[in-house]
């Protein structure tokens, strides 16, 4: 059989109708020879000729191939799979293999053929000199590009079997897609510009889209709610505008991640038609409004994340029937009113960040009824009253941080029955009395922070056991005797084990969120 050795995937777009006449073979062949194909494409080393690499007789996968070496001639091996940053990786630099003459096509580094068609490709590059050719390869159910430059072609819309959809650009840790790409190996020096095309809201069989560049921009259209197959949606970058109420169609949807964003407006009360919904993460962008009584509705919500934003208005009760949630996470925002008692009923929950906000009243008691509770974070509000002993009820809380408030009354001594508490924020706030004797039996504690109280009498002896403690801080109050201190020098993991993991923000996004918003 006569092949030629020129990309079929573009020079043939037009000989389709002489196989169906009958042409033979030599005909289609001299035709393609007479076609002008990409300029300056040199594929006459291409290994999609050879019966090694590809079945000769199976038209369609030797025009994949074709395709395939022609985006490795635009890009280059290293692009394509990324092979020289892996290279020394002591598990994935062995399993890479090369894109060329000894290598079945199917064993190609990131590409999977399923019924005579590339079904799936991963690739570490794309330049906009590559799409032509990827976007012959129709038969694709799956692309994921680590490294995209340029914008997202709208023509990506025409390939209507992708299931899978994930383009990823940008240095931010979070655009982190691969197991790879998070300890550096995938440096992304390429940039995913523009706005997001309407037109991928065509690819109704996506169940997963993932896209994340740092100069993503414009709205997030509309167009996305037609996805009703989606299981996983993930917009990152700089994307404005409100939240499209259509996403509340996505009634499929699992997980949601529009975080690190410029969004602005209302959180739609649509989304809480998105009833599998099992994360939902708004975080760090610029939202406004109330929080909607809706989200009560997302009874398979295990996650909740709408921190570092500008919402405000009370804490919805409503909140308090997410009974599957596991983490919910409002700081850094201006919501206002009471902490409602509701929550009390979220017996899975495991932290609880509602830091700086402008909360106010009591703490309720009923919050030491959540068993699971490791981390309590009611900093930088306006909370007021005792600490209730009842909290302490929550048997296993490791971080309590009640700093920056306007608490007063003792310290309970019920505190140092808390085995497992590592940090113990009660600094400024109008606490009085002495220091309870039974601290000194939080073994575990890395950081007692006890300043600017009103506190008085001896320096209780038991806090000289406290031999793991890293940090701790008695000053401003009225105590007597010798002030211990932590260790000079806490260890290099000490940081990030005490940081809010809640979301990926820079130090001055939590002086914009967290310390200007009102606060």
């Amino acid at each position: 059989m006569i092949r030629f050795r020129n990309g079929p995937s573009r020079c043939l777009a037009g000989t389709g109708p002489l196989r169906y006449l009958g042409i033979s073979v030599v005909a289609v062949a001299l035709v393609a020879a007479a076609c002008s194909c990409a300029p300056g494409r040199d594929q006459s080393g291409s290994p999609c000729t050879s019966w090694a690499v590809v079945n000769q007789s199976m038209e369609a996968l030797v025009a994949d191939c074709e395709a395939l070496w022609a985006i490795h001639t635009n890009e280059g091996l290293d692009a394509v799979v990324g092979r020289e940053a892996v290279a020394d990786h002591p598990t994935l630099g062995p399993a890479l293999a090369w894109w060329g003459h000894e290598n079945p096509l199917h064993g190609w580094y990131g590409v999977d053929v399923t019924g005579g068609r590339v079904t799936r490709l991963r690739v570490h590059g794309i330049s906009p000199g590559s799409w032509p050719d990827l976007l012959t390869l129709t038969g694709l159910r799956q692309l994921e590009v680590l490294c995209v430059s340029g914008s997202i072609p709208p023509e990506l819309a025409d390939l209507q079997n992708l299931e899978d959809l994930s383009l990823v650009s940008g240095s931010r840790e979070q655009y982190s897609s691969g197991a790879i790409s998070a300890d550096g190996l995938y440096a992304c020096p390429s940039t995913l510009t523009g706005p997001i095309p309407p037109e991928l809201g065509n690819l109704t069989n996506l169940t997963e889209l993932g896209l994340a560049g740092d100069e993503l921009s414009g709205p997030i259209p509309p167009e996305l709610g037609n996805l009703t197959n989606l299981r996983f949606l993930s917009l990152r970058g700089r994307l404005s505008g409100p939240i499209p109420p259509e996403l509340g169609n996505l009634t499929n949807l699992y997980r949601l991640y529009l975080t690190n964003n410029q969004l602005s407006g209302p959180i739609p009360p649509e989304l809480g038609r998105l009833a599998q919904l099992g994360t939902l993460d708004l975080a760090v962008n610029r939202l406004s409004g109330p929080i909607p009584p809706e989200l009560g509705n997302l009874r398979s919500l295990r996650e909740l994340s709408l921190g570092y934003n500008s919402l405000s208005g009370p804490i919805p009760a409503e909140l308090g029937e997410l009974l599957a949630l596991y983490l919910l996470n409002l700081n850094c925002n201006n919501l206002s009113g009471p902490i409602p008692p509701q929550l009390a009923a979220l017996q899975g929950l495991g932290d609880l960040y509602l830091h700086h906000n402008d909360l106010s009243g009591p703490i309720p008691p009923e919050l030491g009824d959540l068993p699971r509770l490791s981390g309590l974070h009611l900093s930088g509000n306006q909370l007021s009253g005792p600490v209730p002993p009842e909290l302490t009820r929550a048997a296993k809380l490791v971080n309590l941080n009640l700093s920056d408030n306007q608490l007063s009354g003792p310290i309970p001594a019920e505190i140092g029955g808390l085995a497992d508490l590592a940090i113990l924020h009660l600094n400024d706030n109008q606490l009085s009395g002495p220091i309870p004797d039974s601290l000194g039996n939080l073994t575990n504690l890395w950081i007692l922070s006890l300043e600017d109280n009103q506190l008085s009498g001896p320096v209780p002896d038991s806090l000289g056991d406290l031999t793991d403690v890293w940090i701790l801080s008695l000053e401003g109050n009225d105590l007597t005797g010798p002030l211990p201190r932590g260790r000079e020098e806490p260890p290099e993991w000490f940081d990030s084990a005490i940081r809010d993991h809640t979301s990926r923000i820079t130090p001055d996004q939590w002086a914009a969120y967290c310390l200007n918003n009102n606060h």
